[in-house]
């Protein structure tokens, strides 16, 4: 049965320490099916397809995936947040986890991924340009943003107009700066506290100058994330927590129910029912432990660990079918949405194994003898 969790989790290895948490790999699942469904109305491009949302397969179920995928990368963010506090905030506090191994485990995790499907993309636009003419969805594909895509910097400098390559590592790039922040900030009593305010102040103000909002999303979603974690540990062993998660499950509900009924021109109000909605999810998943499921656990432990890989492969998996089989893609029939989630995370499962966790290890050693 599904129970709710008693006890503080004991910190473990890196390798297993998400895995003390599968309610929270389903959810970062169900966050990134999210995106992939709202990322499928790019079909709606393909050279003939019809370009209305109304022939968007089963309108009534996934409606509100097509309408608002990025309410997946909010969710992620959440759950960053709470596993980066829960795994390494103690631990780069008491200097058991050094600057040098942080920024290794982060640069092995992400970036070999990244390069390959950056290089598969930069590729696929190439022949997608001298064959319809145009690239596909993204169109901002030039040495700069080349550039700026291989220092993994490409969410850091512009504008939201100027999505290129892989597009949705943006998410990925600016959570890279958050990571620096979170950092400074487990080991704030080292510094002299004036230093980390600056820090702080010198980020909000990039951002707001540069208007870049999403960074600022990005760096409450993972704070609220950590808070979520804190508050999490203080009532496993109260006898009110499961009034606590009864209250986060109706919250939920209401949130997403509003999320579905605002008006989409009420901005404001969807990012902060958006924010509440997803600290919720957070902390009523992270409380499901699947006790006595041992093979719903190791599924949807898997299921997490591939995030990553779907989340970037994706797009490379739509630009590579547009290019070798645009007849096959009959954006309104559910089969084509089907055989596109199961395409997607039939590669991400192997890449998962075959590249990107050999990638990571192979790195990590080097990186660490050097």
């Amino acid at each position: 049965m599904i129970r709710v969790s008693m006890t503080t989790p004991e910190r473990v290895t890196e390798a297993h320490s998400e895995r003390q948490f599968p309610g929270l790999e389903a959810l970062r699942f169900a966050s990134a099916m999210l995106v992939l469904i709202g990322h499928y109305t790019h079909f709606l491009a393909v050279p003939g397809a019809p370009r209305a949302y109304s022939v968007l397969p089963w309108q009534a179920a996934l409606g509100f995936g097509y309408r608002s995928g990025s309410f997946g990368v909010i969710v992620f963010w959440f759950i960053s947040g709470f596993i980066f506090t829960w795994k390494y905030a103690e631990a780069i506090h008491r200097r058991a986890v050094s600057g040098r191994e942080f920024t290794v485990h982060r640069f092995s995790r992400l970036y070999p991924l990244h390069l390959l499907t950056l290089v598969l993309v930069a590729v696929g636009q190439q022949i997608c340009v001298a064959r319809y003419g145009e690239p596909f969805i993204y169109p901002n594909n030039d040495a700069y943003h080349f550039g700026l895509h291989l220092l993994f910097i490409s969410g850091w400098v512009r504008p939201q107009s100027e999505y290129s390559f892989n597009g949705p590592i943006w998410s990925v790039s600016l959570e890279i700066l958050v990571y620096a922040v979170f950092f400074l900030a487990a080991r704030r009593l080292c510094l002299p506290l004036w230093h980390f305010l600056i820090a702080a102040v010198v980020l909000v103000s990039g951002a707001v100058i540069f208007k870049m909002v999403p960074l600022l999303t990005c760096l409450l979603c993972f704070a609220g994330g950590g808070m979520i974690c804190r508050f999490h540990g203080l009532i496993a062993a109260w006898p009110g927590r499961g009034l606590c998660l009864a209250l986060a499950t109706v919250v939920v509900g209401g949130s997403l129910y509003l999320l579905q009924t605002l008006p989409p021109e009420s901005v404001k109000v969807i990012t902060v029912v958006a924010l509440i909605a997803a600290g919720a999810l957070v902390m009523v998943f992270a409380s499901l432990h699947l006790a006595g499921l041992p093979r719903l656990v190791k599924l949807a432990n898997f299921a997490g660990s591939m995030t990553y890989a779907s989340y970037l492969l994706h797009f490379p998996v739509q630009l590579f079918w547009v290019l070798v089989c645009p007849s096959w893609i009959v954006v309104g029939h559910p089969v084509t949405l089907l055989a596109y989630l199961f395409v997607v995370c039939a590669i991400s499962s192997v890449v998962y194994t075959r590249v990107e966790m050999p990638a990571q290890s192979w790195l990590r050693v080097r990186l660490r003898r050097g």
